[in-house]
């Protein structure tokens, strides 16, 4: 299940239940990464689709988004994550 967390969303806004739900994805991201050593490909991340240049949401299909936020360079489905 994803966060759907808007990825310029300022840590102040969010409530509990979205802090409780990423702390416990960013686990499981961390124990599976940890286990191969780098971020493992999984059908329906955005790693692997982050760099084509017409690259489209592995989960709704929706054209990606690039910006930068906090001075980092980020990619992300406005249709999942939105702002």
């Amino acid at each position: 299940m994803a966060v759907q967390v808007a990825p310029d969303a300022a840590t102040t806004e969010l409530r509990a239940p979205e802090w409780t739900n990423l702390h416990r994805r960013m686990g499981a991201v961390l124990r599976q990464a940890s286990r191969v050593g780098r971020v493992p490909d999984r059908p329906s991340w955005l790693t692997g689709h982050r760099d084509e240049h017409d690259g489209r949401c592995p989960r709704c299909s929706t054209a990606l988004r690039r910006g930068r936020f906090g001075g980092r360079a980020t990619v992300w489905c406005p249709h999942c994550q939105p702002g």
